[in-house]
Order: structure tokens, then C-alpha cells, then sequence
């Protein structure tokens, strides 16, 4: 006997949600977010920036600067509405993850009027982290310049230049110029009649001249930087961040960060940036006395004292979120490592507070 099946239905069923005029619930099923999911839901793209909209242009003109961006804060605050002590769930991230899709949706063109090209680095640390702290802070930061689409986008404004005149042809698409990403196609460039490989030795040694390390220059001009950090890790992988008795990405973490991808987007074309550090409560609530005033020293070094090129160039200004139980605490190390004149005004709950620039 034969039985006929129902046949099978590639179609997905009609969405419930429909008649509501949604394609599905709205609401993520897990209330974290996460800026390199694909579903709008979690990343931060669905905001609504009717009800935050004096947040916003706050936001806007204490800390982007868009009309003086050379005189934006070299360090910031962002504190939440609500409860002082815990300030959870108030939509800190979610400003931040705004200003941030904002800004690198075309690298700034639209923020700052075609005038210069800029860039948000993003950290956040999701879990408790109990030492090698401002190493995997700047580990964090390398983290989102390899996801978030950084590291294509400054290839290839470094091929244009190196291919000159040239380049505008090969963008050139029907629909328009394309994102660049015809520039990172060596196919492409043979039908132009170029050499890839001597494309990417020309810019190698302009990065070298820039003061770049050679191995580093070579593999950001080969597109091979993320594997540069996987060969530093035992594992192969960029996460998580800290791993017994595996810390030579680490112990070069702020060396590449703060020196090595300065100057790379510097010479690709990048005025400057942001580098908002998120959750920084996971960094510091396990310290002890010693360790604050550590990561003081070595968090001062890196961004507002002279000694990397980060700091020589104002390239990578940091805002940071925080709640006053993890601030009070920080700001004490921050006063005993040297660094009063710059110095956190009080928490406030009723609006977001930038810290003068230094």
C-alpha cells in the first residue's frame, strides 16, 4: 500500500506577526547587545531615537564634535539615568552602538559633510575579567577592528591610493560605485592591467615608512591581520580573550592597538575615531587597590599621556560607560596615578556628562 505524503515546503509558515505589520516579534529573545549579530533585533540597528533625542544631540556635541571633531574630549563618561549605584539597562549600549553604526555605516562621510574620513572602535567585556586588564581591553578593540569591517574598508582606501586615477574606474559599477570592495579583488585589478602583489609591496612600504613594524605592515597590506593575531594565539582564535598560559597576543595587544593601528589608519586616510569602552564595571570591580592604580597608570599611558602614537596624535579619544560604584573606585586610582587635571565631574541622573578634554 502506498501512502502519499504531503509534500514538502521550502516557504517558511506565515509569520503570526503579520497582521500587526511585523515580519516577527520585535523584542530580542536574549536582552544583551550584540553588535556583530545579523538580526537587527540584538545588534542595536532597531532604535528609537524620538524619546533619547536631547541624549542624542548631548551626546553629539560634548563628545563627536562634528563642527571642532580636533577638539573633542580625549575622555568621557557616559553615565545612565536611573539607579546611581547599578545604572543597568537605562540604554548606555544602545547610545553607544547608535552613534557607533551611525559614524561607520560610510566611515563618516555623512557625519562630518565628505570633509574627512573617521572611525568607532567598540569594547565591551560581557563577563567578570580578573587580570591582564588594559591588555584585553586593547585586545577587545583589535577584536571589533577585524569584525566590524574596519580593516576592508582601509585596505582598500590604501589600494585607491596606491592605483591613483585608476581606482575611480575600478569602483565603477552600473548601480554606481561600489564599497570598495572591488578594490580587494585581485581579479579585478588583472582585467585593469595591475599587479596585485606589487600593489600591496607599495603600500607594505609606505606602512613601513610610517613607522609600522615590517611584518605588521605586510599583513595589513595583504588583508592577513586577523590571521596575524590568530598565529599569536595557541588556540587559532581571537576569543575569548584571555586564555592560561597563552598570552603573547596579549603582552602585544596595546603595542598594536595603540601605536601600529594608528598610524595604518592615518596613512589609509583616517583623521581620527572614537573608542568607546562599554561594561568597563566587568574590568574593575575585582581589583583590588593595586591593580586600579595600575590600570590607571598603564589606561593614562595609552590615551591621554605621550608615549604611544594614540596619544601623539589625539587619534582614538575613549568614552566610557559606568555606574558609580565601579567609577568611585576608578576615579581614586585615576587621581593617585597622576592624572587630577583630568578628572571625572560627578555622576549625574538625569543626563549623559562628558569630562572636559585634557
Amino acid at each position: 500500500m502506498v501512502i502519499q505524503l504531503p509534500r514538502s515546503s521550502n516557504q517558511p509558515p506565515p509569520s503570526k506577526y503579520q497582521r500587526l505589520g511585523f515580519k516577527d516579534q520585535p523584542f530580542p529573545t536574549t536582552p544583551i547587545v550584540d553588535p556583530y549579530s545579523s538580526d537587527p533585533r540584538r545588534n542595536g540597528t532597531i532604535y528609537a531615537t524620538g524619546p533619547v533625542q536631547k541624549e542624542i544631540e548631548k551626546f553629539e556635541q560634548l563628545l563627536i564634535r562634528p563642527d571642532d571633531f580636533s577638539n573633542r574630549s580625549r575622555l568621557a563618561f557616559l553615565w545612565s539615568k536611573g539607579d546611581q549605584f547599578s545604572g543597568r539597562g537605562m540604554g548606555k549600549t544602545a547610545l553607544l552602538q547608535y552613534f557607533r553604526q551611525r559614524i561607520n555605516k560610510d566611515w563618516g562621510y555623512t557625519e562630518f559633510n565628505g570633509t574627512f574620513s573617521a572611525a568607532v572602535l567598540y569594547t565591551a567585556f560581557p563577563n567578570q575579567i580578573d587580570r591582564r586588564y588594559m591588555e584585553q581591553l586593547a585586545w577587545s578593540a583589535l577584536v571589533d577592528l577585524c569584525k566590524g569591517g574596519l580593516l576592508k574598508a582601509s585596505r582598500a582606501a590604501l589600494r585607491a591610493k596606491a592605483v591613483g586615477p585608476a581606482a575611480q574606474s575600478i569602483v565603477s559599477t552600473p548601480s554606481g560605485p561600489d564599497d570598495g570592495g572591488r578594490l580587494l579583488d585581485d581579479e579585478i585589478l588583472q582585467q585593469h592591467g595591475l599587479v596585485p602583489e606589487e600593489i600591496d609591496n607599495q603600500i607594505t612600504d609606505a606602512l613601513c615608512e610610517a613607522g609600522i613594524a615590517q611584518p605588521v605592515a605586510e599583513a595589513f597590506a595583504r588583508g592577513r591581520f586577523q590571521d596575524l593575531l590568530e598565529l599569536l594565539r595557541k588556540d587559532g582564535s581571537l576569543e575569548p580573550y584571555y586564555m592560561p598560559r597563552d598570552t603573547k597576543g596579549l603582552e602585544l595587544s596595546r603595542y598594536l592597538l595603540f601605536n601600529e593601528v594608528v598610524r595604518y589608519l592615518r596613512e589609509a586616510g583616517f583623521s581620527g575615531g572614537y573608542l568607546f569602552v562599554d561594561d568597563i564595571e566587568n574590568l574593575v570591580d575585582q581589583m583590588a587597590r593595586r591593580h586600579r592604580l595600575e590600570f590607571a597608570k598603564e589606561f593614562g599611558l595609552c590615551t591621554v599621556r605621550p608615549g604611544y602614537a594614540n596619544t601623539q596624535y589625539e587619534f582614538f579619544p575613549c568614552v566610557i560607560t559606568t555606574h558609580q560604584s565601579s567609577a568611585n573606585p576608578l576615579a581614586q586610582a585615576w587621581t593617585e596615578a597622576g592624572f587630577a587635571a583630568i578628572r571625572p565631574s560627578g555622576p549625574s541622573r538625569t543626563d549623559f556628562r562628558g569630562i572636559a578634554a585634557a
